[in-house]
């Protein structure tokens, strides 16, 4: 069995087309949040935000947070963002020497 139908789920590296969220942005914002950005603090706040605004607080959210995967900071979902290299990590001074052991 493939690994990309383990356990009856199907697993795709695809990002999501923008129109899946942009529909339960409206209809169920914390499904939106949890599509674009997985299960983080966002999709917490949204949660909070659905059920204590009255669901327009989480709608807001939701929007900002869908806009921003998708035409902001991270790239979109399914975009790579550059990783920090060990230089940038420890403030530019790196003790490894590429080609020596």
């Amino acid at each position: 069995m493939s690994e990309s139908h383990a356990r009856g789920r199907r697993v795709s590296n695809e990002p999501v087309p923008i129109w899946v969220p942009a529909i339960f942005v409206v209809f169920f914002p914390p499904l939106a949040v949890y599509l674009v950005d997985g299960c983080h603090a966002h999709l917490v706040l949204n949660i909070i935000l659905t059920y204590v605004t009255f669901w327009i607080g989480g709608v807001i959210h939701a929007a900002y947070v869908v806009s921003r995967a998708y035409h902001g900071k991270k790239g979109g979902p399914g975009k790579t963002t550059p990783l920090k290299t060990e230089a940038s990590r420890d403030g530019g001074v790196s003790d490894r020497v590429e080609g020596i052991e």
